[in-house]
């Protein structure tokens, strides 16, 4: 009873805290979470993990071309990424982290290739330090996101355009905390992370982005070193207006939330993932490109 009680306080306090934090990314699909918790349950001491993701972003545009004409522009744009990652523990409870990924982007049969963002940065364990029974698991971290992909200027108008590229310029950092408690079969966790840029190379500056998800999960085990994880989770997220030339873009923010089921297959340190990013409610604004779905899957390795 007493360790439900301190999960409840612990999830109350998370979500008050959240409505603190600022939020924003480009458009949908342009950047993924800030903080992604896909891979929260195999960090242990050190591992590496690979993961496959696919973005489907279509709709229409108004826009006006250079004869000062308008019209609606049809666009789907399709997003996939290969992302290698590792982390190894550097001291007690602290753990180093680095990803890149290699981005292919289909813009109506234009495709665009290369290196994608890399980030790079640390996880603390609070859970030891603040000698928290064993059913309770608190994590902190920070990002650093390097403009590594190749960008280029935008304008006001052709927003668009940021999804089309392999990198957005900017050097971003990310905070995060995610929380887990765990009881037999079952577990809940709850994740916050924001992102905020704080240098930008071109006339274009990314805007605060905020994402809360909250998810149950349910192990079924098959043998000491075999089980599968059925998890679903509920995920929020608000970004800003972006700024071109110090100016407010209108055809930039939104908010969303998805519903995000996923599934986990474990044996002894190796670890299969799917997961499946549906939106259930989307408002932008002005006129952008709407992200349909996200899959993810990867298989990682911990030890």
């Amino acid at each position: 009873m007493k360790s439900l009680l301190l999960f409840i306080i612990s999830f109350v306090v998370i979500i008050q805290v959240s409505a603190q934090v600022p939020s924003c990314c480009v458009q949908p699909g342009a950047c993924q979470s800030t903080i992604d918790p896909l891979w929260a349950n195999d960090i242990r001491n050190n591992g590496l993990n690979l993961s496959y993701t696919l973005s489907h972003t279509d709709g229409y545009l108004y826009l006006s071309n250079e004869m000062g004409d308008s019209a609606y522009i049809v666009y789907t744009i399709l997003q996939q990424s290969i992302s290698p990652m590792i982390w190894i523990k550097i001291y007690p409870n602290l753990q180093f982290t680095f990803r890149v990924p290699l981005r292919r982007i289909n813009n109506d049969g234009d495709n665009v290739y290369g290196l994608g963002d890399a980030s790079i940065g640390v996880i603390y364990n609070a859970t030891r330090s603040l000698k928290l029974p064993e059913q309770h698991d608190l994590r902190f971290q920070l990002n650093c996101n390097v403009p590594s992909g190749h960008s280029q200027d935008l304008d006001t108008v052709w927003m668009y355009k940021s999804l089309t590229q392999t990198g957005n310029g900017n050097w971003n950092g990310d905070i995060a905390l995610r929380y887990q408690y765990t009881s037999n079969k079952h577990a809940m966790h709850a994740t916050i992370s924001a992102r905020h840029s704080f240098y930008q190379i071109h006339n274009y500056t990314n805007a605060p982005l905020c994402i809360i998800q909250a998810g149950y999960s349910f192990a079924q085990a098959f043998s000491e070193k075999k089980s599968l994880t059925y998890q679903i989770n509920v995920q929020a997220e608000q970004y800003f207006k972006d700024k071109v030339n110090n100016e407010i873009a209108y055809n930039s923010g939104y908010k969303m939330i998805s519903l995000i089921p996923r599934i986990r297959f474990s044996y002894d340190k190796i670890q299969v993932i799917a997961q499946y990013n549906l939106p259930v409610y989307r408002d932008y604004d002005g006129h952008q490109l709407r992200l349909n779905y996200t899959f993810t899957t990867g298989i990682s390795y911990a030890f």
